[in-house]
């Protein structure tokens, strides 16, 4: 693995979905409401967003490491379909949440479906940044 691009992968993959990710939270703000009645006061998630970013990082580097690491062409339609299937995957933890939270069926299919378009979004940044080397290529 190239460490150089492995970093740069990480962080365009980092900075690529957290815009779409804040960008999607604030076009689904209306299905998001409905956490704010178990959500921590707006105070406390403040001071807790140091541990927010420092969970999401970690989270990028792992998703750059795998896509890195399983890719087979490295093309940009392999990022697509990595985002897709970690957006799928992760997902499954919204509906994990749902079965025990009092969530609407439409904030939760909003949720899924912001999701798999932050990782869609994340596996293309990590195929653009992150292409073969010449040498990978037959």
């Amino acid at each position: 693995m190239n460490m150089s691009r492995f970093i740069m992968a990480v962080v365009a993959a980092y900075i690529v979905m957290a815009v779409v990710g804040f960008g999607s939270d604030m076009v689904l703000k209306q299905y998001y409401d409905s956490y704010m009645a178990i959500a921590r006061p707006e105070a406390e998630m403040m001071a807790m967003m140091p541990l927010f970013l420092v969970a999401y990082l970690v989270q990028t580097v792992l998703f750059c490491y795998i896509y890195i690491r399983g890719r087979e062409t490295g093309d940009l339609m392999e990022g697509i379909r990595f985002g897709i299937l970690i957006g799928v995957f992760m997902g499954t933890t919204n509906v994990i949440l749902y079965t025990g939270l009092p969530l609407s069926m439409e904030t939760l299919v909003a949720g899924i479906s912001a999701g798999i378009a932050v990782y869609i979004c994340g596996g293309i940044a990590a195929a653009l940044v992150y292409k073969p080397a010449a040498s990978e290529q037959g």
